[in-house]
């Protein structure tokens, strides 16, 4: 790439980081609840999963679906023959307008993150008032396939591989997605015990002592936790939908010096989750 494309994406980048919605709002949620790879979903699309979530949310809202201006869903891996139809038949299903708009967006682990932000784009740029975004996935049903049978195949070479386990696999530095972490541990030098420091049992790096705030989205917050972060911490953050691996009980009966702890579920994720 010439020094002159890497300028310009590097003013595009700056731009971006740069760039606040104003006045855009996530005001309603529901999801399906969640399930041990091929146990009781194992037989349930991802279309079927989604259409389930938008039909609860309308159902438990003030929001009419009859409202909604566009349709923007997330499928990374798509799991089912109708998959390419994913946004328009939650839409159709769950009551929306078949004539709105109907978005299909992948950005790998970030794409549910990706919904929320082409939304606001469409707000932003007066295409919609009312988006509808959903994300759907199912491990079970991810296929095992072949790529390269479409015109038949020699004796003895019929090859069919586990998408699911294959996918994960980056064929540019041919790296997986769970080789990263350790390829990262390895170039800096980081062993279990710099990663696991202060705290002891909590597993947290001595310099967030003293915090008013953390931010969270899968680590376990245990009583713990708390107790290491006190007298000073106020409030804690899980980015994404419900606060289960916050052990609520001992939020509220650890006081500081103004009441219980409080716990918050932020969808928007890390920025709009240290705002709140």
């Amino acid at each position: 790439m010439s020094k002159q494309g890497m300028g310009n994406f590097a003013e595009s980048e700056a731009a971006a980081r740069g760039i606040a919605y104003d006045d855009i709002w996530l005001v309603a949620g529901r999801r399906t609840p969640f399930a041990d790879y091929n146990t009781v979903l194992r037989d349930v699309s991802p279309t079927d999963l989604g259409i389930a979530a938008a039909r609860a949310l309308f159902e438990h809202s003030a929001i009419p679906a009859s409202e909604v201006d566009a349709i923007v869903a997330g499928n990374m891996a798509q799991s089912s023959f109708d998959a390419y139809y994913l946004p328009r038949h939650i839409g159709l299903y769950a009551g929306v307008n078949p004539a709105v708009p109907a978005l299909l967006v992948q950005r790998l682990c970030c794409t549910g993150f990706e919904t929320i932000l082409t939304a606001a784009d469409h707000i932003t740029l007066g295409k919609a008032n009312v988006v509808l975004c959903v994300g759907a996935e199912s491990m079970s049903r991810n296929p095992v396939a072949a790529y390269t049978h479409r015109a038949g195949f020699r004796m003895g070479q019929v090859e069919f591989k586990d998408f699911l386990w294959e996918a994960t696999l980056d064929t540019a530095p041919k790296t997986s997605m769970g080789g990263t972490a350790e390829n990262l541990a390895v170039r800096y030098g980081i062993g279990r015990d710099d990663a696991l420091v202060g705290g002891k049992d909590a597993g947290l790096d001595p310099r967030v002592k003293g915090s008013e705030g953390l931010v969270v989205q899968y680590a376990e917050i245990t009583a713990d936790v708390m107790d290491f972060l006190l007298p000073e911490l106020k409030v804690v953050g899980r980015y994404g939908v419900g606060v289960d691996t916050i052990d609520l009980d001992a939020a509220e009966a650890v006081c500081t010096g103004d009441g219980a702890v409080r716990t918050v579920e932020v969808p928007l994720g890390h920025r709009a989750a240290t705002q709140r």
